[in-house]
């Protein structure tokens, strides 16, 4: 451990001095032993030195990133991954460290209050040896719209934190859907069909007309932003294996050509 001598020790002040702490060790010979080796840039001083027992104790720290996480912090932010951002189903990375002496025992991690349905818990640890660290993730599942918050909650055997929380919260990304009764629904060559599929009508083109077509358009988007398009269906075995889509910005550049998976 360093030790500025060019500056009094702060710590803590105890008998009348003050006192800079060194570290921590666990006894198994019976005897501690504290060494100080001169420096080339001064004088180094050998004084009193000081140990003491502390507790046998697990000590709890949660982190985003690298970035240190406050129990009860009910500000979240980007940087410490507390703030998923606009965003639909996505994950962020917790890090739970035990900077104690003794095993952090994890008896749950929970969401609740707020938007709690919105969010889940996945990969939680059980046990955090002593000097070690555990990670763990807070699911969005991409529900709701506008902000969506909840109060994530560790639940532990440390002594003086045993009940550790801090807020995080996401901006529900905007959805739209064009269905096939929908105005920005344009057909060339289907049939329709009613009684199954998305809000139960479907169309549908025979096998061998590749020339028909089914377009959807969705309007008043801001120019700048980034969309993800997604597809249902229903499976059947006489479906086409090799349908074509192509989404694209109504313009000639960032197209992107995709065949629908059969596998479900």
């Amino acid at each position: 451990a360093d030790a500025d001598q060019t500056h009094a020790p702060s710590d803590f002040q105890d008998a009348g001095a003050g006192w800079h702490i060194l570290g921590y060790v666990s006894i198994t010979s019976g005897t501690a032993v504290v060494e100080l080796h001169g420096a080339a840039d001064g004088v180094a001083l050998a004084d009193a030195v000081r140990i003491e027992r502390i507790a046998v104790a697990p000590e709890i720290d949660v982190f985003g990133g690298s970035q240190p996480i406050a129990d009860g912090d009910i500000t979240p932010t980007a940087v410490d991954h507390t703030d998923f951002g606009l965003s639909g189903r996505s994950s962020r990375s917790f890090t739970i460290e035990n900077n104690g002496s003794a095993d952090l025992n994890i008896s749950a991690i929970t969401v609740s209050g707020g938007d709690a349905a919105d969010f889940s818990v996945a990969d939680a640890p059980n046990v955090i040896a002593a000097g070690a660290s555990a990670s763990f993730r807070v699911v969005y599942r991409g529900f709701g719209t506008g902000l969506r918050t909840t109060t994530v909650t560790i639940a532990s055997d440390d002594a003086d934190e045993g009940t550790y929380n801090f807020d995080v919260q996401a901006t529900a990304a905007v959805v739209q859907i064009v269905d096939n009764r929908d105005a920005d629904f344009a057909k060339t060559g289907l049939s329709p069909a009613t009684g199954y599929g998305f809000q139960s009508d479907v169309h549908f083109a025979p096998t061998g007309t590749g020339s028909s077509t089914a377009v959807r358009s969705f309007a008043d988007l801001t120019p700048g932003q980034r969309h993800q398009a997604f597809t249902t269906r229903v499976r059947n075995l006489n479906r086409a294996m090799n349908p074509q889509f192509t989404v694209s910005d109504n313009s000639s550049v960032h197209n992107q050509r995709r065949s629908a998976s059969h596998s479900g």
